[in-house]
């Protein structure tokens, strides 16, 4: 039997993937489970023009 292939990657890495002007849409819902590390790691990749789609975590656009 063959190993599975870790696909995983860190969020510094996944950030670095989306360029400047993106739409990019992410999930979670209120508080619970909403993407925040990833979106502190576009800010501090300082990530500019992004369109931002939720489904019930407008918080994390806060900061």
């Amino acid at each position: 039997m063959s190993e599975i292939e870790d696909k995983r990657i860190t969020l510094e890495e996944a950030a670095k993937m989306v360029p400047n002007g993106s739409h990019i849409a992410w999930g979670g819902f209120g508080y619970q489970r909403p993407p925040e590390a990833f979106a502190m790691e576009l800010i501090r990749q300082k990530k500019s023009n992004l369109r931002i789609m939720t489904c019930g975590s407008e918080h994390d656009l806060d900061r």
